[in-house]
């Protein structure tokens, strides 16, 4: 089961969490630490799509400090708020 980007968001809301997913590029897992709507490092400019309809969310990355894309096609697990969540493959 797949899990939405609006689960996502519902599940780590604006707390920081913990994220393990199957990259789109090479299929290798990767963990990565981040929190949802953090502003403070963008540019600017202009998105060349939308995150949602190619059914990613951009999270920022507080160990490589940098904005990422997590496929949720590719989730495997996710911790935040004291929980953990698996997601059924």
């Amino acid at each position: 089961m797949q899990m939405t980007v609006d689960e996502f968001i519902e599940i780590v809301g604006h707390k920081f969490f913990t994220v393990c997913f199957e990259k789109r590029s090479d299929q290798s897992l990767r963990v990565l630490n981040g929190r949802l709507r953090v502003k403070k490092h963008l540019k600017g400019g202009e998105k060349a799509y939308t995150f949602k309809d190619k059914d990613l969310v951009s999270v920022y990355d507080v160990r490589a400090r940098g904005y990422r894309a997590i496929p949720m096609e590719g989730v495997k697990w996710i911790r935040a708020g004291g929980s953990e969540y698996k997601i059924a493959a």
